[in-house]
């Protein structure tokens, strides 16, 4: 029953939302013209600063003042880690948040930007269970249980902030820091939990992990994709139309303080394949994306953008939008990288995370960098491509990290100019 009644609240939210986006959705935002084949979109957040402006929810040391001189070397690196459960509903996320975390710390990765990260009562729930806490209060938030893991094992604080992207009611304000905190966002949230099998609360998000002092992160939400709810093969209110109406993508800035200087750091995870028209929102969202960073960076610094594209490089159908960000400035560290593991697998993308065989066979995930004076990236590596023996179903089956491998670079670098 209580299943039934969120999926209806949430449809009847739906389909205000749906009549919200017959109107300004078919308008270029502000006169400006939009590249051809890119339909128009509403605006993601009310404001840009003020007061409501979205904020970052952050666990890190308080950023000292850099230290002049180059950045590098530096691990670098990106981690699309698989929110709380496997295809088939069961939540092996308290066991892959160890998993992940022993892979970060094999990697020897100093900062990354991870995707899919989930804020769940689920994980929080289970990991009471565990003897898990932080100050008494377990939060199931993915990024702090994997901080608290590598602390463990590294012997060193590990930083974090984390934003929900997902569910979000467009231009509805953002009181909370991680995002959310309206009214009508939370009853997205509690019907997208209930959709996908994680339960009343469920949120879902990008974060930046590391090693060092994260200072003066901010997050901004890229354009909406409610149209495409036109274009969904069939009327399925739960289904196709609730994805792209409540799916809020953004992008995440946070100034890194590393002993030897701060550097740029933005993560994202962009829009998946739903609709005819997810590719034209893709292209859209990477190019909001670099013009958000344009805006924002210190060009005197390296700038790293990471993340999950959703975009396959050369050869592939949609090889133009990393063509895009490779116009913008920006080089594909680990495909640059003058050393790489020749035992590393071919692709980040779409492992199986229950089974036996290693299954990834697309490459979407890029440490991308610019504003590099003088860099060699000496080595790159992907990460998570260890299973283990899956703790629900002992000698049953087996478990990985992600349905994503990461990617982590070494770079040598000083800042341009």
């Amino acid at each position: 029953m209580r299943r039934t009644t969120a999926l209806l609240l949430a449809t009847s939210l739906l389909a205000a939302v749906l009549l919200v986006a017959g109107g300004p959705a078919r308008a270029a935002i502000g006169g400006l013209p939009l590249p051809t084949g890119v339909a128009p979109a509403v605006p993601g957040q009310l404001v840009d600063d003020g007061p409501l402006a979205p904020t970052p929810l952050c666990d890190t040391e308080p950023a000292a003042l850099p230290l002049p001189g180059p950045a590098g070397p530096l691990r670098v690196g990106t981690y699309n880690v698989l929110h709380t459960q496997d295809p088939d509903g069961n939540p092996t996320a308290l066991q892959r948040v160890g998993m992940l975390a022993d892979a970060i710390a094999e990697s020897d990765a100093d900062v990354l930007g991870l995707q899919e990260v989930a804020k769940s009562a689920t994980l929080a729930a289970a990991a009471a269970a565990d003897g898990l806490d932080d100050d008494d209060e377990v939060t199931g938030l993915m990024v702090e249980l994997i901080a608290q893991d590598l602390a463990a094992s590294t012997s060193e604080d590990w930083s974090w902030c984390w934003f929900a992207s997902n569910a979000h009611v467009p231009l509805e304000p953002e009181p909370a820091a991680g995002g959310g905190g309206g009214p009508l966002t939370e009853l997205a949230t509690l019907g997208s939990g209930q959709q996908t099998g994680n339960g009343s609360e469920f949120r879902e998000g990008v974060a930046i992990l590391s090693r060092f002092p994260i200072a003066s992160p901010t997050v901004k939400r890229l354009s909406l994709r409610m149209h495409e709810a036109l274009y969904c093969d069939e009327i399925d209110p739960t289904g196709c139309q609730f994805a792209v109406v409540f799916d809020s993508r953004v992008i995440m800035h946070g100034v890194i303080t590393t002993p030897d200087g701060p550097v740029d750091l933005y993560t994202s995870h962009l829009a998946h394949g739903v609709t005819s028209e997810s590719d034209a929102t893709k292209a859209r969202q990477i190019e909001e994306g670099l013009a958000h960073i344009a805006a924002t960076e210190d060009p005197a610094t390296p700038t790293f953008f990471v993340g999950d594209f959703n975009t396959e490089a050369t050869g592939q159908p949609d090889e133009g939008r990393y063509q895009t960000i490779l116009a913008a400035g920006f080089i594909d560290t680990y495909g640059s990288a003058s050393s790489q593991d020749a035992s590393d697998p071919v692709g980040t993308s779409s492992q199986d995370v229950v089974g036996e065989d290693l299954t990834v066979d697309r490459t979407i995930d890029y440490v991308f960098a610019k504003h590099l004076g003088v860099v060699t990236v000496t080595y790159g590596d992907i990460i998570g491509d260890k299973r283990a023996e899956r703790a629900d179903t002992p000698g049953a089956d087996w478990v990985w990290p992600s349905d994503h491998l990461g990617v982590v670079v070494t770079l040598d670098a000083t800042p341009s100019g």
